[in-house]
């Protein structure tokens, strides 16, 4: 933890911070609005796992069987492809984010300076969510319930992740704010 956080902090220069901002921003506004257009045209009422604060079996079956086939196909398209991008694009822009202001606001030795490494935590369970989700559409209609807990859980995991990763960023510019408000004096 300690070398991957070191790591983050050398690479997220000024520079880097606004070129992932940029990355991010840029990909959410490009691709996946296309994909909430996508959705919203096709009709699919039925929500996506990897939006889902965990779920069961039974409900991940039942959403796997309403995607139908043709939407099985695009949610493995999405997260063969695009999504398993997203999470590198998001996890560097998070870490970038909370790293630029935990430096602002903390010692250089503190502990709470490993917490920069909440986005890139969240981008690794993504990912692992993605791949398990794969396989589980990939292997419909035959179903491996023992995978589903695993999926659910990196579910539960990347959105804690993301949670901490934001209320760092919240808390590290609130001090900085706090910091570097100017006081002035009363009128005489």
């Amino acid at each position: 933890m300690n070398t991957l956080s070191a790591a983050l902090y050398r690479f997220f220069d000024a520079r880097r911070t606004r070129i992932a901002s940029a990355v991010f921003f840029g990909f959410v506004l490009l691709n996946l609005a296309a994909e909430l257009a996508f959705g919203a045209l096709s009709g699919d009422p039925n929500p996506v796992p990897d939006l889902s604060l965990g779920y069961s079996a039974a409900t991940l079956y039942a959403m796997i069987e309403g995607f139908g086939e043709a939407g099985r196909a695009h949610f493995l398209r999405v997260h063969l492809g695009v999504d398993m991008v997203f999470p590198m694009i998001f996890g560097s822009a998070l870490s970038a984010w909370g790293g630029w202001g935990l430096r602002r606001v903390t010692a250089a030795g503190s502990r709470w300076r490993l917490l920069n490494v909440a986005g890139a935590v969240a981008a690794g369970f993504d990912v692992s969510e993605n791949l398990t989700l794969s396989v589980l559409v990939l292997s419909w209609p035959a179903q491996l319930p023992w995978l589903v807990p695993v999926a659910s859980l990196f579910t539960v995991l990347k959105w804690t992740a993301v949670a901490v990763a934001s209320l760092v960023i919240v808390v590290a510019q609130a001090r900085l704010l706090s910091l570097t408000r100017v006081v002035k004096p009363p009128p005489r």
